[in-house]
């Protein structure tokens, strides 16, 4: 962010821009370029574009060594999102274009499904405690979930040794195995 007020071009009055898309990030920044195209971090040669703010951020804690955002992204970038290079384009305006993960989002989903899976568990054991008599019908009504996946969740947690029917299916009762309880 300190790179975009740094380098920016206070007499060009367009704004500065930092657009977050689910798989990158966009900057563009009014610049008075001292090139143009594509920058090359293994051939790039830092160039002060506003050497006094460049000071005073360096003098407040907010800035760094001149070129180290870019040479400093696309170092730790293929860390963070493998494989992924940063496109800084030199121009006016300025471009950088820093790729996100793209497995963030599938990622942040499976997250959601396995939280809400050990929610239901959660809540099926606090019931079978509660009324260990529970039928499938009685818990789908209750914590809103299809009696498939009640079965579904039964047959998983049976087979995880959590719980276990005594008893016929009829009459019968499910019971917590003491040392899972929630």
């Amino acid at each position: 962010m300190a790179n975009l007020l740094v380098h920016r071009e206070y007499t060009d009055a367009r704004p500065a821009t930092l657009i977050i898309y689910r798989d990158r990030v966009e900057t563009t920044n009014a610049a008075h370029p001292h090139g143009q195209g594509p920058i090359v971090p293994e051939h790039f040669t830092p160039y002060s574009k506003n050497p006094t703010l460049s000071k005073f951020f360096m003098q407040i804690g907010r800035g760094e060594e001149l070129g180290s955002g870019i040479l400093n992204v696309s170092k730790y970038l293929p860390l963070y999102s493998k494989g992924a290079k940063a496109q800084f384009v030199e121009g006016n305006p300025f471009i950088s274009v820093i790729p996100l993960p793209a497995e963030t989002e599938e990622k942040t989903r499976e997250k959601t499904r396995e939280k809400t899976r050990e929610k239901t568990r959660e809540k099926i054991l606090r019931l079978i405690q509660d009324r260990p008599g529970i039928t499938t019908e009685e818990l789908s009504s209750i914590i809103a979930v299809s009696p498939k996946g009640i079965e579904w969740n039964f047959k998983k947690l049976k087979e995880e040794g959590v719980i276990r029917r005594v008893g016929a299916d009829k009459g019968g009762h499910w019971e917590v195995v003491k040392d899972q309880q929630p």
